[in-house]
């Protein structure tokens, strides 16, 4: 029994549908609830939803929602849907599964089981249950969900009988004093995960909890986006978010700044697995909890680890390390008390030396094992294999291909296995389950099973292990869990043999791995699946994938590398990928200001999305030619603004396929057109207004920033609203603290040094901007780093201090900026010009302007290109003027930048022109080439 997604809204709509036509409906109608109770992510509601509604089966309209003062779009089924429904809702309620209540597992139909609870659960969501795990779990939440306290951790083992370690758990759940990192280290099967376990469960409900197991295939990223996923129920999104922008060498700052106050207990499971180099994760780990007195870090491991040396255990008092042994004789006997021959199985137990795993596979056997075997691989052959029936052997031999934790779907896909036999091995402690509703068995006892696999078996079962696992991955994915992703991902690649298949495993690896930004780790997945493509269109999509990355990270020149590849792979074939990759393209040639070949990439995109029908590709080529077009102000025939009407061709299309954050990035381009060309207030705040009004784009973590930072500049381009260009500049930063977004961060000190400036408060603009450049350039935005230091040297000279402008005209000549300062555009010409003019050549400083006031205008009107700089060459020149004393050209040239000024309807502009920046400027120049 399986239900697709809209199905699950069809179900959704039905049970909630109660108050669909009162004028305030319930939350559980609009876009969020329904997302939520179908299960899905609200990012991908509208690709579901869509085809409901033309296939008149849903209906969509606006109205109030209860506890939201905006109306909002909801939703409710049409006749025809509601009978959909009814029929659907008959169908599978009267399927038959498995119920579990406490130890009781009976069988009954799904709607007699929901009828029992008391509309405590739901069909709509008992079903995904049933597909994951088999049966329908009756039970109630866990302490931790009615405490408040978050647990996280999907591989956390769920133990049936502890004993003793009594001094051991009393280290772990020490409150107060002693180390903030415990080591646990012993043999295989010695107990150190249930220990982890039992310290978990005696602090639910008093501490955040997560559980990590680490693998042979993680990298440092993959376990810190583990970490960031805790972190982010938590409230503290930092760490998942500078790892999607690539920026995992922010984890320390980050770690350091969130994880004090969380009161959280982390656990981290096979330590000795890691690699090197994602050893590194819990040094960076142990210092971080240096200064996270409330926090407790337990690493369990079957060998010493690297990244600590003694002093941290001796000295410091940080570490502390507990070597876990055998269980005493009086525990043994507690851990046997459910043996019918108590005596001979506690002699037995002291044969096996007191190992707890080996003592729980044998306590409901017999004790008749041959003398002098003890645990090992002839252990597990007399003890366990030789007792087990021909289902259960094909159960084990098929689950010893996962290295996941699983449900019970997948441990019966194999030939041979049933679900009486995953019982029996359940009973046996051979199967134990991990988490919620999955299973796994010990890594000793797969690595036997693994080793007696035949080759005709491993042909037989591979496959199937394969399927489940990339099911998994893909509904992991879609859930939003990439690590889980990743793991079965990894898991499933260690079994595959097709080329084929090997090759659609590395390009889902490679995508997971973009999604936590592990650029390295999703570079070499793409260059193993290249190596296994075969035909053009793959190899262009794989190339593809590479540049995107590259592109949205800044490594301009290694994606454009990226493109040329797969450009050269397709050999002039037609193919979609051809679109994608001039999207890359356009969007690269930005970086330099090249808009006119971004606009002929972006045509050639949407020439190519038209042929193949692709909507979406045709919206994002529309958008980047608009894009383009507004800078360079190219017009359409009948004289209307080309850039516009992309941008509404594009929001046409958008709508169309109802992709709401594609309809939030056009509008906030539109607004910024309208800043730039007609100045129209009312018109650009529509643009912001339809975004706000748009839920699903204001959950998304860029949308929602990008708002308020375009807003702030909105108006204060338009009326100089410095009160509220503040108020959205505020909003936006602390979203941007929220998440630890360095370069947003600069970006925000940058307007707010103009803010200062436009109040004439100079020297702290000044200071501002520097700031703002020193850290624009540190996380890689070169261009805009320049362009917050052009600003700096012109607030520091018009607040009359020199050596700040000389530090900054210092930093502009640095390796990382100086390719800037040699850009054709009007800030770079006016500082070159500043420079020869203090140095007293005055007809290179003429000529320096000459390109900005003589030449050919490169930007026709109606553009960004036109209006955002043009008034500024004709300023600065008047401000040059002036210090030469030619106060009379100096007035011309002033009067020239204020009409232009004005004709971009700048009201930011209007004022620098209008205030004493200028003349503050020229006497500061003025009284340096005299002393010069």
């Amino acid at each position: 029994m399986r239900l697709t997604a809209k199905e699950r809204i069809l179900l959704h709509l039905l049970e909630c549908g109660r108050s669909e036509d009162k004028v305030e409906v319930s939350q559980d109608l609009s876009q969020e609830g329904v997302a939520r109770g179908a299960g899905i992510e609200l990012r991908h509601f509208a690709q579901f939803v869509r085809p409901l509604i033309q296939e008149g089966l849903v209906r969509e309209r606006q109205a109030h929602v209860v506890g939201i003062r905006q109306r909002r779009k909801v939703y409710a089924l049409t006749s025809s849907g509601r009978a959909s429904a009814l029929r659907l809702r008959e169908q599978v309620a009267t399927q038959v599964v498995q119920v579990r209540n406490g130890e009781a597992v009976p069988e009954g139909s799904i709607a007699q089981v929901l009828r029992g609870t008391g509309g405590r659960a739901s069909l709509v969501r008992a079903v995904p249950e049933v597909e994951q795990t088999g049966a329908l779990d009756l039970a109630e939440p866990r302490a931790s969900a009615e405490s408040g306290f978050v647990e996280y951790g999907r591989d956390a083992p769920r133990i049936r009988v502890f004993v003793g370690r009594e001094k051991e758990l009393a280290e772990l759940l020490r409150e107060r004093g002693g180390p903030r990192v415990v080591v646990v280290h012993g043999v295989a099967g010695i107990g150190k995960s249930a220990l982890g376990a039992k310290a978990c469960e005696r602090f639910r409900g008093r501490r955040n909890l997560f559980w990590h197991r680490v693998r042979p295939w993680e990298t440092s990223p993959t376990i810190l986006a583990s970490l960031g996923k805790f972190l982010e129920a938590l409230d503290r999104p930092g760490l998942g978010e500078v790892l999607r922008q690539g920026q995992s060498a922010s984890a320390a700052e980050v770690l350091r700044q969130d994880l004090p106050d969380t009161h959280a207990f982390l656990v981290f499971d096979d330590v000795h697995e890691a690699s090197p180099e994602a050893m590194t994760t819990f040094r960076i780990l142990m210092e971080t909890v240096v200064d996270a007195p409330d926090v407790k870090v337990l690493l369990l491991t079957r060998r010493a680890l690297p990244f600590y040396d003694v002093r941290a255990v001796a000295m410091d008092g940080l570490v502390q390390e507990i070597e876990l042994g055998a269980l005493r004789p009086e525990e043994v006997a507690a851990l046997l008390a459910e043996g019918e021959h108590l005596g001979d199985l506690a002699s037995l137990g002291r044969r096996l030396a007191g190992h707890p795993l080996s003592i729980e596979l044998v306590r409901r056997y017999r004790s008749d094992l041959p003398k002098g075997v003890q645990y090992g691989r002839r252990f597990m052959e007399e003890a366990v294999y030789r007792d087990l029936p021909a289902a259960e052997r094909a159960t084990m031999r098929g689950a010893s291909l996962y290295r996941v934790p699983v449900p019970l779907p997948a441990l019966l896909c194999f030939p041979g296995a049933s679900y009486e036999a995953f019982l029996a091995l359940q009973d046996r402690s051979l199967i134990r389950p991990v988490g919620l509703e999955r299973y796994e068995i010990h890594d000793t006892v797969r690595d036997f099973f693994g080793s007696i696999l035949t080759v005709a078996e491993r042909r037989s079962f591979g496959p199937r292990a394969v399927a489940q696992l990339r099911d998994l991955g893909d509904r992991a994915l879609q859930s939003g869990d990439v690590v889980a992703s990743i793991a079965c991902l990894s898991n499933a690649l260690s079994i595959s043999e097709p080329p084929a298949e090997r090759r659609a495993l590395w390009e889902s690896l490679g995508d997971a791995n973009s999604r936590i930004g592990d650029l390295t780790a999703m570079a070499t997945a793409y260059r193993e699946a290249l190596g296994l493509a075969n035909d053009p269109g793959t190899t262009a999509r794989l190339h593809r994938k590479l540049a995107t990355a590259l592109e949205d990270r800044g490594y301009m020149t290694a994606a454009m590398k990226e493109v040329d590849a797969g450009l050269a792979a397709l050999e002039g074939l037609q193919d979609v990928e051809l679109g994608w990759l001039n999207i890359v393209r356009a969007r690269i040639v930005e970086e330099n200001y090249d808009w006119g070949a971004s606009e002929r990439f972006a045509e050639s995109a949407r020439e190519t999305f038209e042929r193949f029908h692709d909507i979406t590709g045709q919206a994002l080529a529309l958008l980047e030619a608009g894009l383009a077009a507004s800078w360079t102000g190219s017009t359409s025939g009948d004289g209307e603004p080309l850039a516009e009407a992309r941008f509404l061709a594009a929001l046409g299309l958008a709508e169309t396929i109802h992709d709401p954050i594609l309809e939030a990035r056009i509008h906030l381009a539109m607004a910024t057109a309208v800043g730039y060309g007609s100045g129209d207030y009312e018109d650009g705040m529509k643009h912001f207004r339809a975004i706000e009004s748009n839920p699903v784009a204001m959950a998304d973590p860029k949308v929602g920033p990008a708002l308020h930072t375009q807003r702030a500049w909105f108006v204060l381009r338009t009326k100089r609203d410095l009160v509220a260009a503040e108020r959205d500049l505020s909003e936006a930063r602390r979203m941007a603290l929220r998440v630890h977004n360095a370069g947003a961060l600069g970006t925000l000190t940058y307007q707010s040094a103009v803010i200062a400036g436009e109040r004439g408060q100079y020297e702290e603009a000044g200071r501002l901007d520097e700031n703002a450049g020193s850290a624009l350039g540190r996380t890689g935005f070169g261009a805009f780093a320049a362009d917050a230091y052009f600003s700096a040297g012109g607030f520091y000279l018009a607040a009359g201090d020199w050596e700040g402008y000389r530090r900054i005209a210092s930093a502009l000549l640095s390796p990382p900026l100086a390719p800037y300062t040699r850009n054709p555009l009007e800030k770079p010409i006016v500082h070159g010009a500043l420079q020869v003019l203090l140095r007293g050549n005055v007809e290179d400083f003429e000529g320096a302007f000459a390109s900005i006031l003589h030449a050919r205008d490169p930007f026709p009107a109606h553009s960004i290109g036109q209006s955002a700089g043009r008034w500024w060459g004709h300023l600065y020149y008047s401000i040059g003027l002036r210090a030469l004393g030619r106060e009379r050209e100096a007035e011309d040239h002033r009067r020239r930048a204020l009409e232009m000024a004005r004709s971009a309807h700048n009201a930011q502009a209007v004022n620098y022109v209008e205030s004493d920046y200028g003349g503050r400027i020229a006497k500061t120049l003025r009284e340096h080439m005299k002393s010069a």
